[in-house]
């Protein structure tokens, strides 16, 4: 316990707390009931008893109406203690998007017991401000926060802490005041305020799973027949090595690499199939449209060029990966690049000064994909 675990959570449910109740506006009336003029409470961090002292104190130059706000308990909340799981992994802000991954153990549900007390010189301001509140506080509201900045997180998770109001408001009249002193009016509510605090972070960031190898056991001598997929049932197999049952092995790795599936032309507004065509001829002069198919591009894909001659109108790059072979070839910019979704990409390419064949690969900072992987060779000739 000898790390620091204070992230100003108390400090900001308290503040949300009051940006919810503290657009308050009475208003005074004549007696006919007409509105004469218009007066914004006044809300402040005090005990009801500061608050007091404070109003006999006339330097502190303090009005009324006011309403005063204090934690007065914070009490860990058993029934939003599912069981001791490990936290959340979420993104971390680093130079390149969604580069590391943070480890937040899981916080502590705590409730937060807040008074609210309202002073005031007449009755009908009393009743006006438990009105503003009451029909909307029917008996709870929901706030918004954020998880602490301290976490250095990529984006902002939200939290939603529900205000629970206990349904009740007792009201104290000024029944045998002195001569001279002033009539003043209280009323006080009870709130809980369901809310988190956070442990600290003392989890290094760490790179982020890019490709994960799945090996699949399978076997032909399973008794299918006597397995009760009605129920969810099945018989116990002992996969014994001697009876060959892990002689068959499928591989499928994941990854979150772009995945090409098919490659369209869309010259003259027409979708023209090129997926599994070789020897595909166009002019060097004209502008080509192309539409990729496929899985995983709404995360900053980029396309390269890869060229069997060299294009001296653009500049070769080479790339690196993790968990992928290097590649090198020629950028498209990314303005001629235009991801319609997840799985649907719009790319325009212009003509070039040389006689050559390409193949078109597909990027992210994980993985690449090639044209050539669906059997697509394009060349490129002067017509």
């Amino acid at each position: 316990m000898n790390s620091k675990a204070f992230h100003f959570e108390i400090h900001d449910l308290l503040n949300q707390f009051v940006a919810a109740y503290d657009d308050v506006v009475i208003s005074r009336y004549n007696k006919s009931r007409e509105e004469k003029s218009k007066l914004k409470v006044r809300y402040v961090h005090a005990p009801k008893q500061r608050l007091f002292h404070d109003l006999e104190n006339k330097s502190q130059n303090l009005t009324l109406p006011v309403i005063a706000i204090n934690v007065t308990s914070v009490a860990r909340d058993e029934s939003r203690v599912f069981n001791k799981i490990t936290g959340m992994f979420l993104p971390t802000k680093y130079d390149d998007k969604y580069s590391k991954t943070t480890q937040i153990r899981m916080p502590v549900p705590v409730n937060l017991g807040v008074s609210m007390s309202i002073i005031a010189n007449y009755q009908t301001d009393i009743e006006q401000i438990i009105s503003n509140f009451i029909p909307y506080t029917n008996p709870y509201i929901i706030i918004c926060w954020k998880i602490p900045e301290d976490f250095n997180l990529d984006y902002i998770s939200e939290i939603r802490t529900e205000v629970l109001w206990d349904g009740n408001i007792s009201l104290t009249e000024p029944l045998e005041p002195a001569s001279s002193d002033k009539a003043r009016f209280s009323a006080d509510a009870t709130f809980t305020i369901k809310g988190w605090l956070f442990p600290a972070n003392l989890h290094e960031p760490f790179s982020n799973i890019h490709v994960v190898n799945n090996n699949f056991h399978t076997t032909s001598n399973l008794l299918l027949n006597l397995d009760e997929y009605n129920n969810l049932k099945s018989n116990s197999y002992k996969y014994d090595p001697k009876y060959h049952l892990l002689s068959e092995i499928e591989y499928a790795p994941v990854s979150g690499a772009p995945e090409i599936t098919n490659l369209y032309n869309l010259n003259y507004n027409k979708l023209r199939e090129l997926s599994g065509i070789t020897n595909i001829y166009g002019n060097l002069s004209t502008t080509h449209n192309y539409a990729i198919y496929g899985r995983r591009f709404d995360d900053s894909t980029s396309i390269l060029i890869s060229s069997v001659s060299a294009i001296t109108t653009k500049t070769l790059t080479s790339f690196n990966f993790a968990h992928y072979p290097p590649i090198s070839g020629y950028i498209i910019d990314q303005k001629d690049i235009s991801v319609v979704n997840e799985n649907v990409l719009n790319f325009t390419l212009s003509g070039f000064d040389v006689n050559t064949q390409i193949n078109f690969l597909l990027y992210n900072n994980i993985g690449w994909h090639e044209t050539n992987s669906i059997n697509t060779v394009l060349n490129y000739i002067t017509i």
